[in-house]
């Protein structure tokens, strides 16, 4: 009887470790995204150096992710009238910054509750109104360009994502998606890899070198901590854009610029010419938005946060807990 009974205890845990493997092994796991959750999204409103609507009538645009009535996946376009052009530029005081920043957050809330999408509310952050949170949207579902050999070719994305050129921002800010849908940043968010890529990396463009107001454009890309609101520490470069020059080379002179400036601190950039995508190589905290700017009338720069999964060693060290706790229990 206790060889039957130690034989049992064996095959049970052998079965136990067998579906592990087989779950991390499966080409489904390997290959496919989480499925996108409801939660919510905070994001910092840059400073516009042009108005929407434009002189061409053109609207600021907003790509809302969420899930409609019947649980499907929703995505609506929502346009942005009323944002007004940032006053004193290209050098604005720090009142004039405040007041542009306040007053395109403020429009973008309004025209976001106004759209009624199913679920979907904005509120101004009520200590820092150049802050605002999307409630009840989901992770958009993305493709990577170039994904590596077992791993997934598709990862969530951003539940906002701007859809055109229109006011060209210095200073977005975005932070990671908050699986809780009460509020963007926080408990419910994950560690991220921050990235900006070029959207137009297929086509030979060369920047115009001019901003929406006619005066030199920049790009931008780093981190804020804001691990202490009151106090945030800054971790980006903003680089001044000459006529002519090319989405790769802008990217990889960022990355340079970023590294120079911040690689004593523990965090470095990489540029992928191959996919178009600069990259922060350290995982960002929930606490750290992603910092961007793009002002250039040509080329278009896009900010991305991509979920850093948990460690597989962790999953199976979990697992491998469980197991060792079973066979104490039939102890």
């Amino acid at each position: 009887m206790r060889l039957v009974r130690t034989s049992f205890r064996f095959s049970t845990s052998a079965l136990l470790a067998a579906g592990v493997l087989s779950l991390l092994l499966t080409p489904a796991f390997a290959q496919t995204a989480p499925d996108p959750v409801l939660g919510s999204t905070k994001l910092a409103a840059g400073i516009p150096t042009g108005p929407s609507p434009d002189k061409n009538n053109q609207l600021y645009g907003l790509n809302i992710f969420y899930f409609n009535a019947d649980n499907s996946l929703g995505k609506s376009v929502v346009d942005v009238p009323n944002i007004p052009v940032t006053a004193g530029l290209p050098n604005p005081t720090p009142a004039q910054i405040l007041a542009a920043r306040t007053a395109k957050a403020a429009a973008i809330v309004d025209a976001i509750n106004k759209a009624k999408l199913n679920g979907v509310t904005a509120t101004v952050d009520p200590n820092d109104p150049t802050q605002y949170t999307v409630s009840g949207v989901r992770q958009s579902i993305q493709t990577y360009k170039f994904p590596k050999p077992g791993t997934p070719g598709t990862y969530l994305g951003p539940s906002v994502i701007r859809t055109n050129r229109v006011t060209g921002e210095t200073g977005n800010v975005n932070f990671n998606f908050n699986k809780n849908p009460g509020g963007g940043g926080g408990t419910g968010s994950s560690m991220y890899q921050g990235t900006m890529m070029s959207v137009d990396s297929n086509i030979s463009l060369s920047s115009s070198g001019q901003d929406y107001s006619g005066f030199t454009s920049q790009v931008g890309f780093g981190f804020i901590d804001y691990t202490v609101p009151s106090s945030p520490i800054n971790h980006f470069v903003n680089m001044p854009l000459s006529p002519g020059m090319s989405d790769s080379q802008i990217l990889s002179l960022l990355s340079t610029q970023f590294n120079t400036a911040f690689s004593s601190s523990g965090y470095t950039t990489t540029f992928d010419p191959s996919t178009g995508w600069l990259s922060i190589n350290q995982p960002l905290s929930p606490n750290f938005g992603l910092y961007t700017t793009d002002t250039d009338t040509v080329l278009d720069f896009q900010p991305n946060l991509i979920d850093v999964p948990e460690p597989a060693s962790a999953f199976l060290l979990a697992a491998a807990s469980s197991l060792l706790l079973l066979r104490r229990n039939r102890k």
